[in-house]
């Protein structure tokens, strides 16, 4: 491997180790970002369970109270209840509604479902024998609480939950019902507002069938329906578990969030609460963001500085070979390289160009065998430059001392250290011009 290739083996290699490092960390930090809003989830489901059954809890306590004011006979004989009874009965309701917080309206009803005593309307033409709720206290004997599904109320006009207790005659059997609605504005979803949910998040109770009790945002015309038939918060309701969490898109509204959800200690109702994913990992896409961008100016920057290591790796290699070709070149010429034309003439420019050539392709001696008379600036400045390179210049005199001068032509007669003049004459000549 050459030294090019090692110097871009370990600059990727730094690259990949930091990417790496970075898509690492990114996968580390989202997991951390959903644990965060799953364990948040978690506790704003308990907190919503807490308010919801100490609602319950609160309206369930006045209904007792109610309760045990009644006599046996304010429900055998209902519809001859004096109207005295009656308003002492309503006073009551009234009375107990005004100390539980949220609970819009209570009522009386006997074994038919005729409400004969209400907190809030007028009690003759009310009836309630066809509630779901109704019928479940007339049909199965308990001393539970019944919770029914989000209704409109008939009286207050007003969506609410009612809360409703069986009451008993003295043989046991069903005598009628008395009951509480809490109103899903004053008890819950002025609550649910007050929550630091985030962004597209919400906060519902809803029955065990995954029937939507109170949603907050409130959408009216989803009340009382199911919510979904699938999905793993009614998966985990069908199976009675009591508290759980997961990731899934909403059926109302297509959001994927992380739902939450707890049941209620004594009531079958569960608090969801759901969490937009997509808001609560916004911080988290920033980071992967900036990493992303990050990690490309990395490869780009490693991109640039391996293709200019390339680049300059070609022009070296083709720089030696050049060097290597006009060396053996050199060397293995046998005349030079020829700067006279065929009668023995020429340019001192084609002398420089020559020169400059030699000296540019690594020549460490070049030889000249040829030669003027007339001093040139321009020639000189070029040995002399290639002198300043440690480049000897060996020049022939060029004059047999025919004509009784016995210096050198030019080039042989620059005063330069570098320049050796050399002399060849034939037998008739004895005369060695000096330099």
């Amino acid at each position: 491997m050459n030294k090019t290739a090692q110097v871009l083996f370990v600059v990727w290699l730094v690259i990949a180790t930091f990417v790496g490092y970075l898509i690492t960390d990114l996968v580390s930090s989202r997991q951390s970002a959903e644990q965060r809003i799953r364990d948040q989830a978690v506790s704003y489901a308990r907190l919503v369970e807490q308010h919801a059954s100490a609602a319950f809890e609160r309206a369930y306590i006045g209904l007792m109270g109610v309760e045990d004011h009644l006599r046996p006979t304010d429900l055998i004989r209902a519809d001859r209840l004096s109207d005295a009874r009656r308003k002492e009965i309503e006073a009551l309701l009234a009375s107990q509604q005004k100390r539980i917080a949220g609970v819009i309206s209570m009522s009386v009803s006997d074994a038919d479902g005729n409400v004969f005593a209400n907190s809030v309307a007028t009690a003759s033409n009310l009836y309630v024998g066809d509630r779901e709720h109704f019928q479940t206290l007339k049909q199965q004997p308990r001393s539970t609480p019944v919770i029914s599904e989000a209704v409109f109320g008939r009286g207050t006009k007003e969506w609410g939950i009612h809360i409703v207790q069986r009451i008993n005659r003295p043989d046991g059997s069903f005598g009628g019902m008395v009951g509480a609605s809490l109103g899903l504005t004053e008890n819950f979803v002025n609550f649910y507002a007050t929550l630091s949910l985030g962004k597209d998040s919400t906060v519902s109770l809803r029955d065990a069938e995954n029937r939507l009790l109170v949603r907050y945002p409130v959408i009216d015309e989803r009340v009382g329906k199911q919510v979904a038939v699938g999905g793993p918060v009614n998966e985990h309701f069908s199976v009675g578990k009591l508290e759980g969490v997961g990731i899934a898109r909403s059926a109302i509204d297509n959001i994927e969030r992380v739902f939450a959800f707890r049941r209620l200690p004594n009531y079958p109702i569960y608090a969801v609460v759901g969490l937009s994913l997509d808001d609560a990992l916004s911080g988290w896409k920033q980071e992967r963001n900036a990493a992303a961008v990050g990690a490309l100016l990395v490869i780009f920057a490693g991109a640039f500085i391996t293709i200019a290591m390339l680049q300059r790796k070609r022009v070296e290699a083709e720089l030696a070979h050049a060097s290597y070709r006009n060396q053996l070149l050199l060397r293995t010429a046998s005349d030079g390289i020829h700067v006279l034309d065929a009668e023995g003439n020429g340019y001192t420019s084609d002398a420089i160009e020559a020169i400059n050539y030699a000296v540019a392709h690594g020549a460490r001696i070049v030889t000249a065998s040829w030669g003027g008379e007339a001093y040139s600036e321009a020639l000189f400045n070029v040995i002399s430059a290639a002198a300043a390179k440690n480049v000897l210049f060996i020049a022939a005199a060029g004059n047999d001392g025919s004509d009784n001068d016995l210096l050198p032509s030019y080039p042989a007669n620059y005063p330069l250290d570098h320049v050796i003049s050399i002399a060849a004459v034939s037998y008739k000549y004895l005369t060695l011009p000096t330099n």
